[in-house]
């Protein structure tokens, strides 16, 4: 039996852009924890800190129409729900 080559699915972990906080960015733990996991040959994953990149809402949008992303996932902190609501 012959496998047929599929495209591999392009995954975006990130924090939402507008998130920043008073404190330093930090390592996205879970985020880069998820990756670690899901990580298999046709699975593209690209893990995004927006605080520590300083990406406005506007580069975020740039990146994803750029990467187009099969899979977005956020992780949020209560603190940030808003900046995540305009995100989504």
């Amino acid at each position: 039996m012959i496998k047929e080559h599929t495209a591999p699915v392009r995954v975006l972990l990130s924090t939402p852009p507008n998130a920043f906080s008073s404190k330093a960015p930090r390592a996205p733990l879970g985020l880069l924890y998820l990756a670690a996991a899901a990580e298999r040959p046709d699975v593209e994953i690209d893990v995004v800190e927006c605080a520590a990149q300083k990406l406005s809402p506007k580069k975020w949008a740039r990146l994803l129409s750029e990467r187009r992303y099969d899979v977005i996932g956020l992780s949020v902190l209560t603190e940030h729900r808003f900046a995540a609501f305009a995100a989504a």
